[in-house]
């Protein structure tokens, strides 16, 4: 049997990210991934873009109070650029005029870098916009990055290493068991122990908590799709921004040397192995070609992740109030990659019980908006 002061469940960005910062603070870690590398299903699936004005407002504010570590990564883990620069530019057809008016009035924050442009000036930038595509409004965001997601998850996982602590690939988790203090997980028959058992498993966290004898929170995988196709030989794209339906209709942006699409779907699933629905790739297309002069011929590339959520699509990080030592960093919803130095701390704090940085208060974030007691005093369990 190997010992650990905390076992880690998922290496996703969840997983790896809160398993770094209890590694950095001095805990022997070990995290154990089903599959045979890091990331395989949503984090390696992600648009990978940083904005702050993704999600709910207490999502917002994780995304805002990640935003110092992407521009200053802690040595030695992260010894490349995290981020590259690119903005975000919303555009709204008339109909969506006032949708957009709304939308800029609740984003409205001292930590965004938000302003209305006028639809020329968004022509000038995405030249294949169509005029109607930005009659309703266009606001641009510039202080969006586009996120080096390998390079993130590597260094977590580095972090992890080097701080003495180990991740086991191919370690499928299939016996949970609490004994005494302490949990005990046989993963490929090998058997784990630790006082601490943090719950990252993504879209099968509720599953892995069923192992363990823990009451599930109702998490929703939602499936998300994603085309890749080369971007038109007229024009350099390479500087375009992000461009963001309003009301999150489609989403495109340059990507290497290809233009990523996506219809934005949310459609729900069961935990898996997610493969983008042909349905799906054709309405990103039909979409993207009805807003702009773009004309698809050709599908590069297609695939489609599983972005989870609870009811209030808030994330869940937190003891489970009616198991102390078993510990959900959970349902996500798609903001994993760009909050994950915010989550992570703040889980790893929570979980040990040492003092929040002041970052969180400088930000207002309350542990408590996020504890999965939330979830299941509504579900009265």
């Amino acid at each position: 049997m190997e010992r650990a002061d905390c076992l880690v469940i998922g290496a996703g960005i969840a997983g790896a990210s809160v398993g770094f910062h209890l590694a950095i603070k001095g805990l022997s870690v070990i995290i154990l991934e089903k599959e045979s590398s890091a990331g395989y299903h949503s984090t390696g699936r992600s648009a990978v873009f940083f904005r702050g004005s993704h999600g709910l407002p207490s999502v917002r504010l994780l995304t805002q109070a990640s935003k110092q570590f992407f521009e200053s990564p802690p040595a030695p883990f992260f010894s490349i650029p995290l981020t590259t620069p690119r903005n975000a530019l919303f555009i709204a057809r008339k109909e969506k005029k006032e949708f957009l008016e709304r939308w800029f009035k609740d984003n409205q924050s001292a930590h965004l870098s938000l302003r209305k442009i006028p639809s020329e000036e968004a022509l000038q930038m995405v030249p294949v916009l169509k005029k109607e595509s930005v009659e309703g409004g266009c606001i641009l965001e510039s202080s969006g990055k586009d996120i080096n997601q390998p390079k993130l998850l590597q260094g977590y996982l580095e972090g992890v290493l080097q701080s003495g602590g180990k991740i086991y690939y191919k370690a499928f988790v299939k016996r949970i068991e609490k004994q005494q203090t302490e949990w005990v997980v046989e993963a490929n028959d090998k058997l784990f122990k630790a006082p601490l058992l943090i719950n990252a498993a993504g879209a099968w966290a509720d599953e892995v908590a069923c192992l363990a004898s823990i009451k599930p929170l109702g998490i929703v995988p939602k499936r998300r799709t994603v085309i890749t196709f080369d971007p038109p030989t007229n024009y350099s794209v390479e500087h375009w921004p992000m461009v963001l339906e309003i009301s999150e209709e489609f989403y495109f942006k340059p990507y290497c040397q290809e233009i990523l699409a996506s219809p934005a779907d949310r459609t729900p699933s069961i935990p898996c192995d997610a493969k983008p629905e042909e349905a799906d790739c054709i309405l990103a297309i039909k979409r993207l070609e009805q807003a702009t002069t773009i004309k698809i011929d050709k599908i590069n590339r297609k695939w489609a992740g599983l972005r989870s959520f609870v009811e209030d699509e808030l994330p869940v990080i937190g003891f489970d109030p009616e198991e102390r030592g078993f510990f959900w960093v959970a349902a996500l919803g798609g903001s994993g990659i760009e909050t994950s130095p915010a989550v992570g701390e703040m889980a790893a704090c929570l979980a040990i019980n040492y003092k929040l940085p002041e970052f969180f208060s400088f930000y207002n974030i309350d542990p408590e908006k996020y504890s999965p007691a939330r979830i299941k005093s509504k579900r009265g369990t």
